[in-house]
C-alpha cells in the first residue's frame, strides 16, 4: 500500500506508515492537493467475505474514536481529511459503502 501511494511523487506529501496518531497508531496517512486534504486510511483483515464489511466499518470506527485525524485538523490546519477503512478477505479487498 505503501509503496503504491509513494509511487504517485510529489502529489502525495507526509506519507506515514504505523506512526502514532492520536491514541495509538494510524496504519498509512498522508497529505494531497499540496497539503489542502489528507487521508488516513485503516487495515484490517476478515475471517470471511461475510465479515469484510463489518471489518471495513469497525477500521473507520477506529479512526474517529482513537483520533488518528487529529494531527492533520490542528498541527496542519487541513479542512478535509478522509478517514478510509479497507478489510481484506483473501485476495479481495472492501470497503464500506458511503452513506
Amino acid at each position: 500500500m505503501a509503496g503504491i501511494l509513494s509511487s504517485f511523487g510529489h502529489n502525495v506529501n507526509d506519507l506515514k506508515v504505523e506512526h502514532e496518531a492520536g491514541i495509538g497508531y494510524a496504519d498509512l496517512s498522508f497529505c494531497y492537493e499540496r497539503n489542502k486534504s489528507a487521508m488516513v486510511i485503516e487495515l484490517k483483515v476478515a475471517e470471511d467475505a461475510e465479515h469484510a464489511e463489518i471489518k471495513a466499518n469497525k477500521a473507520i470506527e477506529q479512526i474517529e474514536s482513537k483520533g488518528y485525524a487529529t494531527q492533520f485538523l490542528k498541527k496542519y490546519k487541513i479542512p478535509s481529511v478522509s478517514e478510509v477503512g479497507i478489510a481484506f478477505y483473501g485476495r479481495t479487498a472492501l470497503l464500506p459503502p458511503e452513506d
